[in-house]
Formats: structure tokens, sequence, C-alpha cells
């Protein structure tokens, strides 16, 4: 009765933490949100400045839905050195804490519900046992994939943490270099001609964005190769 009640417990806190983000996403909207009354708070800190914004991209990237905010902020607050460092290691942090409570909160009960049926599921965590490291790299790289739901689904699985933490650790370096790059086009757009604003490097940093999404994912050869290796069959 006792482990019936804990069991319980758990996936009541896993329901909350799955919510959490749209609580809080309401909650800004409501409030009625301003970017730049975010970034003069956050500025306010003064050296403490990227501190709050390591924070912010850790509690942000592990309930999800708006550590988008504090990412896109530090672009307009720290240099891009800085902002790159702080927002990798806080999205890197995120993703194993939220991993983590995943894991620990829903990992048996989602096992038991879909996996050990042998169902669709069963076949999908047989192929990450074998493919985590490709498969998660691929889902980072190309940006779309919401990162708080692939750092739960991953949580749920039977990835080894240690191929989900590496391919984590590299392939969360383009998004956010990416991010800053573009955001960084942006600083100064007040003080800019139209012909200034978009030509080249707003221009460039789109392009590569979109290319850094889309490529692989129209590529057959890069699908074959994450999810049709050989040593599947």
């Amino acid at each position: 009765m006792k482990e019936k009640g804990i069991r319980v417990l758990k996936l009541v806190l896993f329901l909350i933490f799955i919510l959490l983000p749209f609580a809080f996403f309401i909650h800004f909207l409501n409030a009625g949100f301003s970017f730049k009354e975010t970034i003069s708070s956050v500025k306010g800190f003064g050296f403490y400045s990227p501190l709050i914004l390591l924070l912010m991209v850790i509690i942000g990237s592990t309930v999800g839905l708006i550590f988008q905010i504090p990412v896109v902020a530090s672009a307009f607050i720290l240099d891009f050195t800085s902002a790159a460092i702080i927002d990798w290691l806080g999205l890197v942090i995120g993703a194993v804490l939220s991993f983590y409570l995943a894991r620990y909160l829903a990992r048996d009960y989602f096992h038991e519900k879909f996996v050990a049926t042998k169902g669709k599921f069963h076949k999908y965590e047989s192929f990450l046992r074998k493919r985590g490291f490709v498969t998660i790299l691929f889902l980072r790289l190309i940006y779309i994939f919401p990162y708080e739901l692939l750092n739960i689904f991953a949580g749920l699985s039977e990835i080894r943490f240690k191929d989900y933490f590496i391919a984590t650790l590299i392939g969360t370096i383009p998004g956010v270099l990416l991010t800053l790059s573009l955001m960084g086009s942006l600083k100064n757009v007040d003080s800019l001609s139209l012909e200034g604003f978009l030509f080249p490097k707003l221009i460039i940093s789109l392009v590569v964005f979109i290319a850094f999404i889309f490529v692989p994912l129209l590529s057959k050869k890069v699908r074959r190769f994450v999810f049709h290796h050989k040593s599947d069959k």
C-alpha cells in the first residue's frame, strides 16, 4: 500500500512538472510580459547579471517553454562569448535535471504501461539503447524538436545517460551560437537603416539557421545514417 502511494505521488509530481511550463506561459501573458523590462531587470544585478541569467536558463530549460527568454536576453546583455558559455552551460544543466526528474518520477510507470507490453514503444526503446547518442545528437542539431520534450522523452526511455549527456553537450552548441548570432544582429536595429539592418549579418545568420534545421531533415543520407543503421538490422 505504501509503495502504491509513493508511485501515485511520483505520477502527480510528474504531471505537475509537465503542466508547470503552461502555467508559467499563461502567467507571462496575463502579466503583460515585456522583454525590455526583463533585460533592464537583469542588468540591474550588475556584476551578478551572468549568474542570474545562468539560473534563469537552468530553470527555464528544466521546466520548459520559457528558456528562450533568458537565452535571447543574454545576447543583449553580455558579450558573445560570455553569453554562449552561460547559455550552453545552463541548457545542459537544465537538460540533465529534467532528464532525471522524468526518469525518477515516471520511468517505471511508462515502462510498465507502454514498453513491457511489447507494443510500438518497445521497438523505439530497443532502438534508443543501440542508437541513443546519434538520435539525441541529430534531434539537438536540427533545433526544431522542443528542447524540454526531448529531455523528458529521453528520461522516460532506456537511453544510457552517458549517450544522452554527451550528445546534449555537443548538440546544444550550434543552436546556441546561431541564436546568439541572429539576436546579436538585432542589437542596434534602431540605429540602422533598412539596408544596414538586412545586410549582410542578419541575412547570413538567418540562412545558416534555416539551413542547419532543414538540410539534415531533407538529406536522405543523414536520415538513413541516424534511423536505419546497418547494425540495427
